[in-house]
């Protein structure tokens, strides 16, 4: 697959499962041996990471700010934006409108993910809730 290929994998990934809430969608994207280094590895676990921000964040949507494809390999610049009106993890809805960046990098194998680094920055997120005091 061409870099350009594993360019639309990745847009899809965050077009039709993030964006469009289509979790089902991730079987056809995750090759057989799918490790992500900073999410959860397992495929269902995955799922669930990502549909507890869809339920604690049912407006929120990614911007892919941009993206960067070489060989087997994918890296990119997202903006995450989303108003907390449920639980995230045990976070009660706080009604709060959040900007999260994030940064990813995809290693693909015939137009397969197989290995994922980075996520959003929870921090930022976390700051942005009002868990944690912003810094300076």
């Amino acid at each position: 697959m061409s870099p350009e290929d594993n360019k639309v994998a990745v847009r899809r990934f965050y077009n039709e499962v993030i964006n469009q809430k289509n979790l089902a969608v991730l079987e056809e994207l995750l090759g057989d041996h799918y490790v992500s280094h900073d999410l959860p590895s397992d495929p269902a676990a995955l799922k669930g990471f990502i549909s507890g921000f869809h339920s604690a964040f049912p407006d929120g949507q990614i911007t892919i700010d941009q993206m960067i494809a070489e060989g087997d390999t994918v890296a990119l610049r997202a903006t995450f934006h989303g108003t907390q009106t449920g639980q995230f993890k045990d976070i009660p809805p706080t009604g709060k409108a959040v900007t999260v960046p994030a940064q990813d990098m995809y290693r693909l194998v015939e137009g397969k993910i197989v290995e994922h680094w980075g996520g959003p920055n929870l921090l930022r997120l976390l700051q942005q809730l009002g868990v944690i005091p912003q810094m300076g």
